[in-house]
């Protein structure tokens, strides 16, 4: 499996990262959640709905734009990066459909 590249983030960062390409997933847990659009830096990724979605980190400040779609009225998941560790990254509810991550990626040496 891949090495992770999104950790907790500084500052105003909900995470800092190393730029290439990264592989989400939500996974319901109350109910079905899937990703219902999703943008990164203004650019649409494609495939929707699904439970994961792959786009590439590049450097420098970016937004990851999540709309999710919850199949239960009381609908919750979790989301984490398909990678190694593959920790908890947060923990979408039917209440915020809509999430806006900031990422910070670090230019490469």
């Amino acid at each position: 499996m891949a090495t992770c590249k999104l950790h907790p983030g500084t500052n105003n960062c909900r995470f800092d990262a190393t730029p290439g390409s990264v592989t989400l997933s939500v996974q319901g847990t109350v109910g079905e959640v899937l990703f219902e659009s999703a943008s990164y830096k203004g650019h649409i990724i494609s495939g929707l709905p699904a439970s994961s979605i792959t786009f590439a980190i590049e450097a420098g400040t970016g937004d990851l734009d999540v709309v999710y779609a919850f199949g239960a009225d009381n609908g919750q998941g979790v989301l984490k990066e398909t990678c190694d560790a593959g920790a908890e990254l947060d923990r979408p509810s039917v209440g915020e459909p809509f999430q806006r991550y900031r990422i910070c990626a670090e230019e490469l040496p």
